[in-house]
């Protein structure tokens, strides 16, 4: 064989403990923070720092990479350094109740304002009634009310004199003055009226009607008598209220002179006030109104939604759970018998209203799933305002006659952590997302093996020690710990960033170690934990091996068979990956339809499984259809696959089993095959290949391993991190691992036939694999041709 197996030193890359600078991890240093990511830290500074509008930041990463943690991290820096915002409030607006004002006011003084207006009005619900029950006031109410008395007696003494004149009494009743005539000095009754003779009643009728626009007179004149009054009264009253309200609002008005809003808002409430005394001055009222017709003082309340009085630097808020209203704010509602109300005290702040002037934290999934909330967001972004209102309002579907509050001018810098799949979404489909999200802090996942990287990956793992009470790793552990990662990302060379992992394999061991009250977590601790962590998430792959093994998904493992190949392929389960082997048939025919995939057909394969079948037409006809053209059809086939496939890392033993087919070179079993091919026959590089080699590898040491092996593509030597009892049976010999670059190494290897190369004359050497499937191309080619004259004859 031209290709020689792997040596055990191509299989793993081992951590050496001795070449750790601890004995265990309590020799080291505390870390914070996460560790290398320097392109993602320098994004995170730029974009937290620069202030200009639409620099919001967008984290892309693996979860578990310390997205969060970095973000954090650096806030708690740049927000300790940054200003204070200013409070927020919402308050009455007297002249249109529908639209509640909002008030800006410096850091705490929100708070303050509040109280003071309550005490304010508090004091005018003692001090305006005592002022109105006062002696002076009520001495001038009286003489007012005397003097309007006196005229109007004047007025009705005058109207008596000119009734008596007429013959008529005036008698005052509830429904007004009664005339009643007179006889000789005494007042007639209704039955004397009644028995007067016709001419007599007339003759009193002609007078009573000389006496009645007199009477009309009068109670006009006693009418605007009455009114003067009460306006003298009115305004007797409005000005010792003023006397007494004035100061004080004039009071809050130089202190927050520098506020326009302010003062308007203060003067319009001292006008309110003034007009409205009879709630405050229960003589005014009457004591013996219902309690729910009583008066409300609610007008004169201040709503602080945004308080910074407690605030250290610019606001973080992070919004874990980001609703439409979480985010916006809300109105919130009150049922009364049934009925909804509400007012601008009910007015509640979002997220992004408490982070005004800082930063907003959210993930971008939690954000996408929200109905209307990223629509919002960007609302709030683009126009640097926040409106608060209901979502009905927001869809336009149903008007409403609530609240619409005054909307409120906000600065902030808004932070969305996610993976890069969702950036890429967000970035092609959203044209505003392009515009207000201009910085990408971009985590990777992975990180080179070096002497610093590893001594902050054993400070991390120090560091997860203490925060979780456990006992110090032993350096052993840690370097167990070590090729973990470096498995986890299969590569020799480097190792994982997702510390999230780490984090729990260390408790983990630690658990074990404290079972068996271990000093130290050592490297058997860490082992057992992988193990468990295996065997916990192992059960569908061991129910998928045990079918094989009983011959229930044909899988063979020895022998040899023509068109007829070992793929393999990886499973995903969950946060659980392995590998298992599946059939691949391949059968060659004469005929024109090509290579028909029949998982295509059935719509059981990807694109880029189909893109890999079609790269096989390619192949073929460079090495067999240089002069003539191909007369071929290919039923190729995954067996016993009932479920979608996807991916070209078959695209190599596909054409393996082809050329098999053609060559009529049987394929021995023992192998199976992983790699994809591009048109020139090169071997291409795939990924999970250690769980690819394990995956085959535990179905042969089922049955027995007998020199069984796998072969892989040349570049993925660099990504294998097998398990030590892959490279024990490599080792001893039992198990064989081949690294490939084309596909005349694979083919010769699989049949134990040369592949052959072409000649000056463009043919191959006949007992070659290449030979043989030229000779049988040319009987198809000579097949079609005698169909062709056949038909033509009959024709």
């Amino acid at each position: 064989m031209s290709v020689k197996p792997l040596p055990e030193s191509e299989l793993y890359h081992a951590c050496d403990p001795a070449g750790l600078a601890f004995e265990t991890t309590a020799e080291l240093e505390h870390i914070d923070g996460v560790i290398e990511q320097e392109r993602a830290r320098q994004a995170l500074q730029f974009g937290l720092s620069i202030k200009n509008r639409n620099y919001n930041i967008y984290v892309a990463g693996h979860s578990g990479t310390g997205k969060l943690s970095m973000v954090r991290g650096l806030l708690k820096e740049i927000a300790n350094k940054g200003d204070v915002p200013p409070d927020w409030c919402y308050v009455h607006n007297f002249k249109r109740p529908e639209e509640p004002l909002a008030l800006e006011l410096p850091k705490g003084e929100a708070t303050i304002f509040k109280k003071e207006i309550k005490a304010f009005i508090d004091d005018l619900k003692t001090e305006l009634p005592k002022s109105f029950q006062s002696k002076d006031h009520q001495q001038r109410v009286h003489e007012i009310l005397n003097r309007g008395l006196e005229r109007e007696n004047d007025q009705f003494a005058s109207l008596t004199r000119q009734a008596k004149e007429l013959g008529f009494v005036l008698k005052s009743t509830k429904n007004g003055l009664m005339t009643i005539p007179e006889v000789e000095g005494k007042p007639l009754s209704g039955k004397d009226y009644n028995n007067l003779p016709d001419d007599e009643r007339k003759a009193i009728e002609e007078r009573r009607s000389q006496l009645d626009p007199q009477i009309s007179e009068f109670m006009q004149v006693s009418r605007e008598l009455e009114r003067s009054a009460r306006d003298q009264i009115k305004v007797e009253q409005r000005s010792l209220a003023q006397n007494i309200v004035a100061p004080r609002i004039a009071l809050f008005v130089k202190k927050y002179e520098s506020s326009e809003q302010m003062t308007n808002y203060l003067l319009a409430m001292q006008d309110d006030i003034l007009e409205n005394l009879d709630r405050f001055v229960p003589d005014l009222r009457g004591d013996d109104a219902p309690r729910a017709q009583r008066p409300s003082f609610v007008e004169y309340e201040v709503n602080v939604v945004v308080d910074n009085s407690d605030t250290e630097g610019a606001p973080v808020v992070f919004e874990t759970r980001p609703s439409y209203y979480n985010m916006l704010g809300r109105i919130e509602k009150r049922v009364e018998y049934g009925i909804y109300s509400t007012d601008f005290t009910m007015i509640k702040a979002g997220s992004l209203l408490r982070a005004n002037g800082g930063f907003l934290i959210v993930q971008a999934h939690d954000l996408l799933m929200q109905p209307l909330c990223w629509q919002a967001l960007k609302n709030v972004i683009k126009l640097e305002e926040i409106r608060i209102e209901d979502i009905g309002e927001h869809l336009n579907l149903l008007p409403t006659s609530g609240l619409r509050p005054q909307p409120i001018k906000v600065q902030v810098k808004v932070i969305i952590v996610g993976s890069r799949y969702l950036y890429q979404l967000l970035y092609h489909y959203d044209e505003d997302f392009r515009k207000v999200f201009q910085i990408k802090a971009d985590f990777d996942f992975e990180i080179e093996r070096s002497d610093q990287s590893l001594n902050e990956f054993s400070r991390f793992i120090g560091t997860s020690c203490r925060k979780e009470g456990l006992p110090p790793m032993h350096r052993d552990g840690v370097a167990v710990a070590v090729d973990y990662g470096s498995r986890m990302v299969e590569h020799k060379d480097r190792m994982t960033l997702r510390f999230n992992d780490i984090s729990n394999l260390v408790v983990e061991a630690g658990f074990f170690a404290q079972q068996q009250k271990a000093e130290s977590i050592r490297r058997e601790h860490v082992l057992q934990a992988i193990d468990q962590r295996e065997y916990r998430n192992s059960l569908i792959f061991e129910k998928m091996q045990r079918e094989i093994v009983a011959d229930n998904i044909m899988i063979d493992t020895s022998g040899s068979c023509v068109g007829q190949i070992n793929g393999l392929a990886v499973y995903q389960m969950g946060d659980h990956a392995f590998g298992m082997p599946a059939r691949i048939t391949a059968q060659t025919f004469a005929g024109k339809a090509g290579i028909v995939n029949i998982d295509r057909q059935v719509k059981l394969a990807g694109d880029i499984q189909h893109k890999g079948v079609l790269i096989l037409s390619g192949y073929l006809g460079e090495r067999f259809a240089h002069k003539r053209p191909l007369a071929l059809s290919v039923s190729l086939a995954f067996e016993q696959s009932y479920s979608m496939i996807d991916g070209d890392s078959a695209s190599a033993a596909e054409l393996f089993a082809i050329l098999s087919s053609l060559a009529e070179a049987p394929i021995a079993q023992c192998f199976a095959v992983t790699g994809s091919v591009n048109q020139f026959g090169r071997i291409q590089p795939i990924g999970g290949v250690n769980h690819k080699i394990e995956g085959f590898f535990e179905l042969c040491r089922a049955r027995g391993l007998a020199g069984q092996g796998v072969m892989i593509p040349a570049q993925n030597v660099r990504n294998l991190m097998l398990k030590s009892d892959v490279v024990d049976a490599v080792r001893e010999g039992a198990f064989r691992i081949f690294a490939i670059r084309t596909i005349e190494e694979g083919i010769e290897l699989l049949t134990g036939l040369k592949a052959g190369k072409r000649n000056a004359k463009g043919g191959y050497p006949r007992n070659t694999i290449y030979g043989r499937a030229t000779k049988k191309l040319d009987a198809f080619r000579e097949a079609e041709k005698a169909l062709q004259g056949r038909g033509k004859k009959a024709g």
